[in-house]
């Protein structure tokens, strides 16, 4: 089955509160409520009293909104989200789907320094700002052809500026990775449906051992380290592989590993979750004492919830945590009050 590589490298959890696309599985179906208003009518928008204060929280500015009460409805069916203001849907738009559509024009910057350039097929000049099938140029000599840009991952370059790659689904030559002027094959499942990324100045990326037990962290050909994983239920249990300032981090299915430890272990957390870079620095969720926190770049945020919807698979996995370089955005109760948050830096 072929496997999207732009979702792949952009990660799951993508929210659109009015049609966009939402990703996300793994865990427990929660039972559909009773809707109120009969069972084949969708539940009214939720009146909103105008749009409550930002509160800057650990550099991030954390935007929380009160939706509906438990016991009237809960977050597991699409109808749901009609109950969310469209001042709120709005708001944010732009920067939660801005990473959906793949910047040919913006990699072309990166890919110019190195002396290549994407081009529509079969037709000369840089590429419209379109969907299209795309060849990669050196100079005027065709090197790699049949590239989708719906299957086109950013282009990353070392902190050196030495080496650098982007990941591709071609006509052709199936997945790849083209690694500083050579082709190489990237079989997505065979990592784990996790791209390489660079620490520092070396690619760091993640096999399988024991039959998909367990994996392991390459850095360049060496074990870094190896782990094991949870029986998947419904998605793989191997979450995402991250790294920043010499540090790199892994999330499995409850829990994280930073630099070989254990996030949970080390600090007595019952569970971690949704690991993700905002602006170059960690983010994660963590449950403790029956609720759940907020850490942003080694703070903890005021904001705590008794609980926050994540690794749900089917229906329901439309409300687990979507994130971006800039922002994070999810659905958290807080006694009956279920509320959607986004949280991030806009600058």
């Amino acid at each position: 089955m072929k496997t999207s590589i732009m979702r792949l490298i952009l990660s799951a959890a993508v929210l659109a509160l009015a049609g966009s696309v939402l990703s996300g599985c793994g865990g427990i179906i929660t039972p559909k409520p009773k809707e109120p208003n009969g069972p084949s009518e969708t539940p009214p928008p939720r009146a909103s009293p105008g749009l409550p204060p930002a509160v800057q929280q650990a550099g991030l500015t954390v935007e929380e909104y009160p939706i509906v009460e438990d016991g009237i409805d809960k977050p597991t069916r699409f109808e749901f989200l009609d109950r969310v203001d469209p001042q709120i849907r709005e708001k944010r738009k732009t920067i939660r789907e801005a990473w959906f559509r793949p910047d040919v024009a913006g990699m072309n910057g990166t890919l110019e320094r190195f002396g290549y350039q994407l081009r529509i097929q079969d037709q000369p000049g840089a590429p419209a700002p379109t969907p299209g099938i795309y060849s990669l140029y050196k100079g005027d000599i065709l090197v790699l052809s049949g590239i989708r840009s719906d299957d086109l991952s950013s282009v990353f370059v070392n902190a050196s500026g030495t080496d650098w790659f982007f990941l591709a689904l071609t006509h052709e030559k199936g997945a790849v990775m083209f690694r500083s002027g050579a082709v190489l094959p990237w079989d997505i499942g065979e990592h784990l449906y996790a791209p390489p990324i660079y620490m520092g100045d070396d690619l760091l990326w993640v096999e399988p051992l024991d039959g998909f037990r367990g994996y392991r962290v390459v850095k360049e050909g060496q074990t870094l380290y190896q782990g094991g994983m949870p029986a998947p239920m419904v998605d793989p249990a191997f979450k995402r592989l991250g790294a920043w300032d010499g540090h790199w981090a892994v999330e499995v299915a409850g829990d994280v590993i930073v630099d070989g430890a254990s996030l949970s272990t080390d600090n007595g957390y019952d569970e971690v979750f949704h690991w993700r870079l905002i602006k170059g620095r960690p983010f994660y969720f963590y449950a403790q004492g029956g609720k759940v926190h907020l850490r942003y770049d080694g703070r903890i945020l005021d904001q705590t919830y008794d609980e926050v919807i994540h690794y749900r698979c089917c229906e329901p996995a439309v409300f687990n945590p979507g994130a971006n370089d800039r922002m994070v955005w999810f659905w958290a109760r807080r006694g009956e009050m279920w509320h959607y948050v986004e949280a991030g830096i806009y600058d």
